[in-house]
């Protein structure tokens, strides 16, 4: 196969900003944003004149700036400059990664390209994590990937399992969107339809392995959505692939070998038990707590109403935990104006993908857009590069126009 030299420079670029992703947790400090500001200085440097913007582009750029606006403003009102300073670099770091999506990755091959190179590296970082989960129940064996404390948990090469989970997710979204709108086909090609499966369930039981409760959740509903579409394809008759089952019980079987049945039940009743009970006990581990308190910060006086009490700020000056809630996180630190831009722009991206257009083109990007929707009532995940990217990817998809073939 020829293989043209703009590919070469396509693939490698895809699996530098892949790699920026999937292990800035173990990347020296900050080295991930200088890498991604350096590659959009390089091409503002060299394509300034070709960079085209559609009217969605331009348009969630502008409310990306409205919360930097917003947040700008808070700066002199904040206890912790530090930590609103850190708030707009987030969004700062959105934009760059949606002009370095546009820019580089703007024809229908080079889209397919990126996605496969990110969900490839995905699906190796989750193997990879699986496998040392397994040797940690085999022997005690312990690295990086794993989080040791009153349960063990997966967490990649984030060092943090709930951002790892961010990740999963994506990864697993973006999969399914693939296969939601390729299922009939993909019956009758086996092989592919055996590599997807497989893919799918690697990076499924690495996300259980996380014991992120939120990120079960979303999955959840990514699941549903994707079934529901699948209904609505006229499917008139599912097979069972034979690779996905024997992947699973091969992977149990090998658990069984090396913690013995009865052990491996007690093991995983534990730690299950131990998340959720956790949840319930502590209502989801202080949030409900958290999640009270945040009428006094609203409602405190007309500038923390209109505009919050600034970027990053709840963390600071409640002495708890972070929200665990981007919806209320935004609405505390800024205000109802900050609010309403940020579910504008949520608005903008759910009708982009739900649009009839959009439902024919690979993959159906809005199953991972649920899942940011749905985990973002738990966590703080409307701010994360992950959440920029999957943007990047949808106003992409939109530029694009047409079917994008895989």
């Amino acid at each position: 196969m020829n293989i043209k030299k703009k590919d070469v420079c396509t693939w490698l670029i895809a699996l530098i900003i892949s790699f920026l992703f999937l292990f800035r947790g173990v990347l020296p400090s900050y080295f991930s944003d200088i890498g991604l500001t350096l590659i959009f200085l390089i091409i503002l440097s060299l394509k300034l004149r070709h960079i085209v913007l559609s009217k969605y582009h331009l348009l969630i750029i502008g409310l990306i700036c409205g919360l930097i606006i917003v947040n700008v403003v808070n700066v002199f009102y904040a206890e912790q400059l530090s930590l609103s300073l850190i708030s707009i670099s987030y969004y700062f770091a959105g934009v760059i990664i949606i002009i370095i999506i546009r820019s580089i990755f703007n024809t229908h091959k080079k889209f397919s390209i990126l996605i496969y190179t990110f969900v490839s590296l995905v699906s190796i970082v989750a193997l990879i994590n699986n496998f040392t989960y397994i040797m940690n129940l085999a022997n005690g064996y312990s690295n990086l990937t794993l989080s040791e404390g009153a349960t063990l948990r997966s967490v990649g090469f984030y060092g943090n399992p709930n951002n790892y989970a961010i990740l999963l997710n994506l990864a697993i979204g973006i999969l399914l969107g693939y296969i939601v709108l390729s299922f009939n086909k993909l019956q009758s090609n086996k092989r592919l339809f055996t590599i997807y499966n497989l893919l799918l369930l690697n990076m499924v039981t690495s996300l259980f392995l996380t014991l992120s409760r939120g990120a079960w959740l979303a999955f959840f509903f990514m699941t549903v959505i994707a079934t529901l579409l699948i209904i609505n394809t006229s499917l008139k008759k599912a097979k069972v692939n034979t690779s996905f089952v024997i992947f699973t019980v091969g992977f149990f079987i090998i658990l069984l070998f090396v913690r013995g049945i009865n052990d491996l039940t007690e093991y995983f009743s534990e730690q299950f038990s131990m998340r959720v009970g956790h949840a319930i006990e502590s209502g989801g581990s202080g949030r409900l707590n958290i999640w009270s308190e945040s009428p006094y910060y609203i409602f405190d006086n007309v500038i923390n109403f209109l505009i919050g009490i600034g970027g990053n700020q709840f963390i600071h000056v409640s002495n708890m935990n972070h929200v665990h809630n981007h919806y209320l996180k935004i609405l505390i630190e800024n205000g109802v104006i900050g609010f309403t831009i940020l579910i504008f722009m949520l608005g903008i991206l759910v009708y982009l993908t739900l649009k009839r257009e959009a439902l024919t083109k690979k993959p159906c990007l809005f199953i991972p857009l649920v899942g940011f929707l749905v985990s973002s009532f738990t966590n703080d995940h409307l701010i994360v590069k992950e959440f920029f990217f999957l943007v990047a990817l949808i106003l992409n998809q939109e530029c694009l126009g047409g079917k994008n073939h895989h």
